[in-house]
């Protein structure tokens, strides 16, 4: 098949598998990522959020997907309507078998267009790993890549921490379902440092109508107030410049185990200094916005064991506050 026949969302470009077949579908450039902390270059090519999206009218389609490495789960959705979800067990090619849902064509169509979508558009939005894909046979119909009227009109860039980096369900991915745009998710698990490389590469080479910016835990370990400040401030302005007049929203970091300690450490200390250079850089800026952590997860039970990352619940809950947050700003756009 012709790689033209789809669009590959939160994918800069497709990459020729080194060995074997298919195409590996990262989030980031290879020129990006080997500028990035070891760990994030591994995070970099991760497919998470990344969709492979199609329009066809085939009674029914096949979409081959390999998984060599490591195994993931897909999730299939017709526009805004989940069909299914499947698991790609590592070293195995799948064959994934699609049918248009049966009652889309008993309903009125304005009823289908929930979220922003086209129903007509499939879209298989990959939760991780490395997956290669392989094509889509469409039996002989024709298949093409959405338009824009297809999809959102406005395109919204994430970058943040793991809690960023979520599956499909994950804050990013239902804040954007209630207010009817598409997400980028760029968030690097374990590995948000704010490199200057990456700071170029979401500004200026990122499509983005309003960007928000998760910062600060994954760098408390290693980086001085100082350090982070230049760094923050540098991903701030760059987005200023690279798209004037879109919003840039800050979010400090969000409740933790460090928090709530018996007595304070290092990672409680540079929490609050590095909330407090976020903050000064939302006053500092205009057009700079600034939601609080705490009022987007205000509660520890919203969070797993580990005291670090949000339940199912949680990443709801987030997503209802971040919605009503950004509904009242995007809407000028």
């Amino acid at each position: 098949m012709n790689l033209v026949d789809c669009e590959f969302h939160n994918c800069p470009g497709l990459e020729k598998a080194e060995f074997g077949d298919g195409w590996l579908l990262p989030r980031y450039p290879s020129s990006v990522r080997k500028s990035l902390n070891q760990n994030g270059q591994l995070t970099s090519r991760a497919a998470t959020g990344v969709e492979i999206r199609f329009v066809t009218e085939a009674p029914r389609t096949r979409v081959q997907l390999a998984c060599p490495e490591d195994g993931t789960e897909v999730v299939i959705f017709c526009g805004n309507f989940q069909v299914s979800s499947q698991w790609l067990d590592a070293g195995k090619t799948h064959c994934l078998h699609l049918n248009p849902p049966e009652r889309f064509a008993w309903v009125r169509p304005e009823a289908l267009w929930e979220g922003g979508y086209s129903p007509n558009v499939w879209r298989l939005i990959l939760s991780g790993g490395s997956p290669r894909f392989l094509g889509v046979d469409s039996m002989g119909h024709p298949l093409r890549p959405p338009l824009a009227v297809e999809k959102p009109r406005l395109k919204w860039l994430a970058y943040g921490s793991s809690i960023t980096h979520a599956t499909w369900n994950g804050y990013p991915q239902q804040t954007a379902q209630r207010l009817g745009v598409e997400v980028q998710n760029k968030g690097l698990s374990g590995s948000c440092h704010i490199e200057p490389e990456a700071a170029d590469f979401l500004a200026e080479a990122c499509e983005w109508d309003f960007v928000t910016l998760e910062l600060g835990i994954n760098m408390r370990g290693q980086y001085s107030r100082e350090e982070f400040e230049k760094r923050a401030r540098y991903l701030v302005q760059k987005c200023l410049q690279a798209k004037p007049g879109k919003p840039v929203i800050l979010i400090t970091v969000f409740p933790n185990f460090a928090e709530w300690r018996h007595e304070s450490d290092h990672d409680t200390k540079m929490d609050l200094a590095y909330n407090d250079v976020l903050r000064s850089l939302a006053t500092e800026f205009p057009g700079v916005y600034l939601i609080e952590g705490t009022t987007m997860l205000p509660k520890s039970d919203l969070l797993s064991a580990d005291l670090l990352h949000p339940t199912q619940t949680g990443h709801a809950r987030m997503a209802e506050v971040l919605a009503a947050f950004l509904e009242p700003i995007i809407v000028k756009l």
